[in-house]
């Protein structure tokens, strides 16, 4: 049951349609205030979780505030909350209308700095939740994908001349080089025995 009383402010980052931009996936997004009542994830509802996921950071939370929760089948992302610092992604919202003060219900899990979901919590807000004109909140209409490096998810860019090349889908396949120029780089030893 959400009593709104309990309810805090919150920033909430939503993301846009999905859409492929050379070969990136990339969406918009928008930050905005919802008001929830949020808690760490209870040892009860901890036990229910696969093994792997007990070990992450867990919230649930309560409001009437619709959160659009991710998932894995359609590969739609899960709204972001920004919770003491940390962003948390919303797993799941189910509704809960048996009672005269209808509610959802909430799960959220950390996103860990270095997962692929890291790109979106670049830019958090600063401001006070509480103290934002929700109206002037700007919407940005493209999220910039961050280059990669040996210890951080990212984007990449294929050089031209690279034998790597990005197809109208965004995947990536590497050139078949030609006989002449397995013969220009190897010489007689890079002819294929006919013998």
């Amino acid at each position: 049951m959400n009593i709104t009383i309990f309810n805090k402010k919150y920033w909430r980052r939503r993301f846009g349609e999905p859409k492929n931009v050379r070969g990136y996936i990339t969406s918009g997004r928008e930050d905005d205030v919802v008001s929830l009542h949020v808690h760490p994830m209870g040892t009860d509802a901890m036990q229910a979780l696969p093994e792997g996921e007990r070990k992450m950071k867990h919230l649930e939370g309560h409001g009437t505030d619709v959160l659009t929760p991710a998932s894995q089948e359609t590969g739609v992302k899960g709204d972001l909350i920004l919770y003491k610092g940390e962003w948390y992604e919303c797993t799941a919202a189910q509704e809960f209308d048996h009672t005269l003060l209808g509610h959802l219900n909430y799960q959220f899990c950390e996103v860990p700095a270095n997962s692929p979901r890291a790109a979106d919590t670049v830019d958090p807000p600063t401001e006070d939740p509480n103290k934002v004109d929700r109206a002037a909140l700007p919407i940005v209409t493209e999220v910039e994908m961050p280059p990669a490096t040996k210890d951080t998810v990212g984007g990449v860019m294929v050089k031209d001349g690279s034998g790597l090349m990005v197809d109208e889908e965004g995947y990536l396949s590497v050139e078949t080089a030609s006989d002449d120029a397995v013969m220009r780089l190897f010489g007689e030893g890079g002819a294929a025995d006919e013998g």
